[in-house]
């Protein structure tokens, strides 16, 4: 079993097979279906460089977001007391 997938994950992918199939069992795909898993390539995360000034430009759209939510709730807090 790969890290991250829980053995219940597993056993749902294999009932997906059977499922396709039409056909078989647990104790005839689960093996199978894990052979295949093994098989393939291990994919990798890649790292993505991001420009320092996108991450900038998205700091300041999140703490304006912020500001502006803030700013309403306040103002409907206000308005709930009078």
């Amino acid at each position: 079993m790969r890290p991250g997938r829980d053995r219940a994950t597993c056993v749902g992918a294999g009932r997906s097979v059977i499922y396709s199939l039409k056909d078989g069992s647990p104790i005839q795909v689960t093996p199978l279906l894990k052979q295949w898993r093994e098989a393939r390539p291990a994919l990798r995360p890649v790292d993505i460089a991001i420009n320092p000034a996108i991450v900038e430009l998205l700091g300041r759209q999140v703490a304006d977001t912020l500001a502006d939510a803030q700013a309403i709730a306040d103002v409907e807090r206000e308005a709930e007391k009078h």
